[in-house]
């Protein structure tokens, strides 16, 4: 009967336990204050279905009707969409700041002084041919601005290959948290299958498992009528579906270059696909677009400025005759290694036939005519004449546009990442209020739950005193 003392008992023990639910989880928000990715729990109480006794209608108490989460799945999915562009941002700003470093004005001896060295020597070669001494400072000044290109582009490949080694690195927390995300995916599956509240805390760090993921690269998902996150990557590529699982690798293409390209392995192993070309956002994105366009058109440019330089200096030094032995005899290079078959930037140097005698620099248009400089003088013309980018730019305006692409883009990059910065971090101050847990705020239902706990104790109490006075009434 509704009116028995067992119902007041009950009612009472039932207030008592959801009192004692509120202080466990308001100590589990107080313990999880600073944990990366918690939410606020919130225990939500209603008043239990009332029952008719006679002609009134009587209340059952109350009791727990869920634990869920302070959670906003808008702000949520800004958040993770905000976290691919900065992360894009910055693995490009990153990596352009490496290739900007080897055409920093504040090193010691750049390619730009190099090559203004070589043409002051070459100057100086045109008004004292004779000279051994100015013949060996050409050799010398030639050598310097051959190895500074051959530096520059070694620099070029090594900052491709260090971004390779950084991408696989990344690779391995992407696949690492890939597997967590289909992981919990089961777990969460498994502990909602039989409750009405929902299994907050694994749900958090699934969140956080993707907002990990979105930073590194371009994602999508989706809930099923489960509460399972369906993911898909780059392309549209199956990354994670129920407790499967994909895989990211970097693996070599020769058809397509010695670059590692990037492919999704599906969950069995048993098909790759290359996703290199489709990334739009995240980390990864961006050192590809480092490796794979920045790097390479530099790489590029290099060559093209080896090339132009070796072949012009070549084709008006064969024209001419060296002095002493070489006073007769003409079709020498100046520069060697462009017919090897590589990259002209990796391999030109100077003819190793010039290195051991400068006597075979090329200065005279005529044989026997040491003192003769019309060769020479053609060689400093080329200082200023056009040999690039459709024969309208010179060697040192090629060199000068190459650095001043790089460093405009750097600079961009930076200022984009700074923008972004500023964004994620309005975000989380958004996501911190409506879910960050407030110290004062769960202070104060400590207290409210221990008013709660004690005036429960009392209906308890009260219950059993009169118990004891119908038992006492039968005696």
């Amino acid at each position: 009967m509704a009116s028995t003392l067992q119902h007041i008992l009950n009612s009472g023990s039932e207030s008592l336990q959801n009192s004692r639910v509120g202080v466990d989880v308001t100590g589990h928000n107080i313990a999880n204050a600073h944990t990366p990715g918690f939410s606020r729990q919130r225990v939500n109480i209603e008043a239990k279905h009332p029952i008719q006794y006679g002609t009134n209608v009587l209340g059952q108490g109350a009791r727990i009707r869920n634990i869920d989460r302070a959670h906003d799945q808008f702000v949520e999915a800004q958040w993770r969409k905000e976290l691919q562009t900065q992360g894009g941002f910055h693995g490009e700003a990153e990596g352009l700041k490496r290739l900007e470093t080897l055409f920093s004005p504040e090193m010691t001896d750049t390619m730009r002084d190099r090559m203004t060295g070589f043409f002051n020597a070459m100057r100086e070669f045109s008004n004292y041919p004779e000279e051994p001494a100015v013949r060996i400072n050409l050799v010398e000044s030639a050598n310097s601005f051959a190895q500074s290109i051959n530096t520059t582009h070694t620099g070029v490949v090594q900052v491709q290959q260090d971004i390779g080694i950084e991408i696989k690195a990344e690779l391995s927390n992407i696949n690492q948290r890939i597997s967590e995300v289909a992981s919990l995916n089961q777990s969460i599956l498994e502990m909602e299958a039989d409750s009405t509240s929902r299994a907050n805390d694994l749900q958090d760090r699934r969140d956080l498992a993707l907002r990990d993921l979105a930073g590194l690269i371009d994602l999508q998902y989706y809930r099923d009528p489960h509460n399972n996150i369906t993911v898909r990557g780059p392309d549209g590529a199956l990354l994670v579906e129920g407790n499967r699982a994909s895989t990211f690798k970097l693996d070599v293409d020769k058809e397509k270059g010695d670059l590692e390209r990037l492919y999704v392995v599906d969950s069995f192993g048993q098909s790759k696909r290359d996703v290199t070309d489709n990334l739009e956002e995240g980390r990864v994105s961006g050192l590809l677009k480092v490796r794979d366009h920045h790097a390479a058109k530099l790489r590029e440019n290099v060559n093209l400025m080896a090339e132009a330089l070796g072949n012009n200096v070549n084709n008006i030094h064969r024209e001419g005759y060296g002095q002493k032995s070489y006073a007769e005899t003409k079709g020498r290079d100046f520069f060697e290694g462009l017919r090897d078959g590589k990259e002209a930037a990796a391999v030109i140097h100077v003819s190793e036939l010039i290195k051991s005698d400068p006597d075979a620099i090329s200065g005279a248009l005529t044989k026997n005519a040491p003192g003769d400089n019309v060769v020479a003088n053609k060689l400093v013309k080329l200082f200023y004449a056009p040999m690039l980018a459709g024969k309208d730019v010179t060697l040192a305006q090629h060199y000068d546009n190459i650095v001043a692409k790089v460093g405009i883009d750097s600079k961009h990059l930076q200022e984009a990442a700074k923008g972004s910065d500023i964004v994620v971090a309005q975000i989380i101050a958004q996501r911190e209020a409506a879910a960050g847990v407030s110290l004062d705020e769960e202070a104060a239902n400590l207290l409210k739950y221990q008013h709660l706990f004690t005036a429960s104790s009392r209906v308890i109490t009260t219950a059993d005193e009169m118990f004891k006075t119908v038992l006492d009434l039968k005696r």
